[in-house]
């Protein structure tokens, strides 16, 4: 996969189909903990993502391809990389930004991908659905989910915020469970903002008590699973009953026209909670580096 995207960034623009060669965690509500099962290697514009799902952390070598729609449809794609990239260069991953052209049209099968697979001798294999797999994906997601939910409703510490949150963020009709309220939280150990829509515009004004309830919940993740450290971002949602889902950012650099993290808060947080090395993303290893004393 390493040489894969050396190679294809010598290719034409979308000559191979439209979409981003950058990896990924899992991100799933409360997901951290299960960052290492999925393993993005490429990003398409809708939101889905592609890469290798392995809930028994196999080696990558010998973990089926997956794709986590961005409309959270979830099935195993191929047995291997391999097999993927094939699908790839036949246009035949089922996948509308990657068999498709940007004219929205078919696209046809790239002799170039196709030559370059042969140079290292990756030939087609019987296609199967791999239905077994993708069923075992659904019901992964669909328990883990649940699991959590259960753990929002029963957090006090959850509860403490949501209901400070409900001073600024309205809930959605009782009938349309589908829809949240929400808001971005930005949290480090010198800032506390809060955005109803997006951040870079005039901040929502925090409710007395805001800015330690969120501390104690980010706090509480740490010790839940201390190798990721704190998160700095995070989109906080209320569901029609009122209860609070997260989906944290540790990872991902914000675009500095958008948000400015301050050094320095960046610090304190590195030295409340030290993050293992997995999870130090060099950005984020570059700013604490450079930040005052």
């Amino acid at each position: 996969m390493e040489e894969f995207y050396d190679w294809a960034c010598t290719q034409p623009n979308a000559s191979i189909g439209t979409f981003r060669l950058e990896g990924g965690r899992l991100d799933v509500e409360d997901g951290v903990g299960k960052a290492p099962m999925f393993v993005a290697f490429l990003h398409c514009f809708d939101g889905s993502r592609i890469g290798w799902w392995r809930p028994d952390l196999c080696p990558l070598e010998a973990a089926p391809v997956a794709i986590l729609g961005g409309e959270g449809d979830l099935a195993v794609i191929a047995r291997s990389a391999e097999q993927f990239l094939l699908q790839l260069a036949t246009a035949s991953t089922a996948h509308d930004d990657l068999d498709l052209d940007l004219d929205c049209e078919k696209r046809p099968p790239s002799a170039a991908l196709l030559e370059w697979l042969g140079s290292r001798r990756v030939r087609e294999r019987t296609h199967d659905a791999r239905t077994d797999e993708t069923r075992e994906l659904k019901s992964w997601f669909e328990q883990w989910r649940a699991g959590r939910a259960a753990v929002a409703r029963a957090s006090t510490t959850r509860h403490a915020v949501a209901s400070l949150l409900r001073q600024v963020v309205e809930l959605p009709p009782a009938g349309q469970p589908w829809v949240a309220g929400f808001a971005d939280l930005i949290l480090t150990g010198t800032q506390c903002e809060l955005y109803g829509n997006l951040v870079g515009q005039k901040p929502l004004p925090l409710p007395s008590g805001f800015d330690e309830a969120a501390r104690r919940l980010r706090d509480e993740d740490a010790k839940e699973f201390p190798e990721a450290g704190l998160w700095f971002r995070a989109k906080l949602q209320l569901d029609h009953e009122g209860v609070l889902t997260l989906r944290r950012r540790y990872i991902e650099e914000p675009n500095p026209r958008e948000l400015r993290l301050d050094n320095r808060g960046l610090v304190l947080d590195a030295q409340a909670y030290p993050r293992a090395a997995y999870w130090m993303p060099s950005w984020l290893a570059r700013r604490i580096r450079q930040a005052p004393p």
